[in-house]
């Protein structure tokens, strides 16, 4: 976080995401949040996030566009999301 509150000094196509589990609920939305604000990501970029199979994540002004991996618990899963 510290890092995301500084703002971007450049742009990336992709940015890969692994929150500690037990964190997720608070702070995915944080992160979200700067990536988006801070001009982290080009108009084209996602985000990959890993996360448990059993957590379907949506956050605000962000598209889930695909996620791999197997929907069950225990299993991690990955979600692609992009900004809308």
């Amino acid at each position: 976080m510290e890092y995301l509150k500084k703002g971007a000094n450049q742009s990336f196509n992709l940015v890969f995401f692994d929150p500690p589990y037990p964190e997720i609920a608070s702070l995915s939305p944080a992160v979200f949040a700067k990536l988006r604000e801070g001009g982290f990501l080009e108009k084209e970029g996602i985000v990959v996030m890993e996360c448990p199979g059993e957590k379907n994540i949506e956050f605000e002004q962000w598209e889930l566009i695909r996620s791999l991996g197997k929907e069950k618990r225990g299993s991690p899963v990955h979600r692609l999301y992009r900004p809308l």
